[in-house]
């Protein structure tokens, strides 16, 4: 049944993530047009004032729209640079900072502002790609896998991450908690004959990523095996994932649905639109598809989680681990992060 109020949705198959995904649309009016690019409109509590992009650092100003507003004003500031950002927060132009620069928590807190980490659901890791001559040999994934340090790269990258198991978070539904932690174990790599030592394989890393691809060189290194790594720029990397140019990646994924099928459908399926591993398992593929239309979440839960023990057993690639969002707020503010990154600021509370 329709109505004023009332709309229906049809699908051409079951769609057990159907609600997850209208979560993720806009609602705004249907006359609004182009004029949206320029002032935007939703359905909230506050509406849209103005939008100063006279400088690189733009500002959206919001203002109370009814009585489920709690602050008069909200101003939003998009700041690239992270030392600006947080001078802006000790400064006292702004209350609030997100992606608080992990450099910088010592500073805030030493200086009286609040700094609270929370899991970002985003992972990252390594992806073998498996039509090269060496990953094609699972022996020799297996190899590489065990010479990964998490720990090591958990501390030099701040100590604001968190070691993963699986390619998705504790926190996407599909996580797999029989899944045991990494394993590495560089003695054994050593003592595995696997016929590696004396080859050379390419990585191929994003611009900024040294420190992986220094760790990754040093530890392939006492294995015998020489890593040639290139940092590239974003279309160059693209390009390369496109070709299968390198022997091994590195990718980063979050899930705006909170749902591991993200992870399946996009990067380890068949036809995945981003399967720069060139990997392929018809039994996994087989429970990814029945997974798409399941609306029993118990039996979903189960080939979500047996899809990943596969890719798992598969050695498709190394999980590393999920960085954590720090965000600093002056100690009058009240402020818990949500899980999913969002701030909605009804929750945000005023002591004085």
């Amino acid at each position: 049944q329709t109505g004023d109020d009332r709309i229906e949705v049809k699908t051409l198959k079951p769609d057990p993530l159907l609600l997850q995904k209208l979560a993720l649309l806009m609602i705004v009016p249907s006359e609004a047009g182009q004029e949206l690019a320029n002032a935007p409109v939703g359905t909230g509590p506050y509406k849209f004032a103005f939008w100063d992009k006279s400088n690189e650092s733009h500002k959206i100003i919001l203002e109370a729209f009814d009585e489920r507003a709690k602050f008069k004003t909200v101003q939003m500031i998009s700041e690239a640079d992270k030392f600006i950002r947080t001078k802006m927060l000790i400064d006292g132009e702004t209350d609030l900072l997100t992606f608080v620069p992990f450099d910088a928590v010592d500073i805030l807190k030493e200086k009286g502002f609040m700094a609270e980490a929370l899991p970002s659901l985003e992972v990252q890791f390594l992806v073998f790609n498996f039509k090269s001559k060496f990953f094609s040999n699972l022996e020799n994934r297996k190899l590489v896998s065990l010479v990964v340090n998490q720990d090591y790269l958990v501390k030099a990258v701040g100590g604001f991450a968190r070691k993963v198991s699986q390619f998705v978070s504790n926190g996407n539904f599909g996580f797999a908690a029989k899944i045991s932690e990494h394993d590495y174990d560089l003695e054994k790599a050593k003592s595995l004959d696997a016929g590696v030592k004396g080859q050379t394989i390419s990585i191929h890393l994003a611009m900024g990523l040294d420190l992986l691809g220094e760790h990754l060189r040093k530890q392939l290194k006492e294995v015998g095996v020489s890593a040639v790594v290139s940092y590239m720029d974003g279309d160059k990397l693209l390009q390369s994932m496109q070709n299968g140019d390198a022997d091994l990646y590195f990718l980063a994924l979050k899930s705006d649905l909170g749902d591991s099928a993200s992870f399946f459908e996009d990067v380890a399926l068949s036809s995945g639109k981003f399967n720069i591993a060139r990997y392929s398992n018809p039994a996994l593929d087989t429970l990814v598809e029945k997974s798409s239309v399941e609306m029993d979440p118990e039996i979903r839960l189960e080939d979500l989680q047996e899809a990943m023990a596969i890719v798992m057993q598969d050695y498709f690639g190394v999980p590393l681990f999920e960085y954590e969002t720090v965000y600093g707020f002056d100690s009058e503010f009240g402020f818990e992060p949500r899980i999913d990154g969002m701030i909605y600021f009804e929750d945000v509370t005023k002591k004085s």
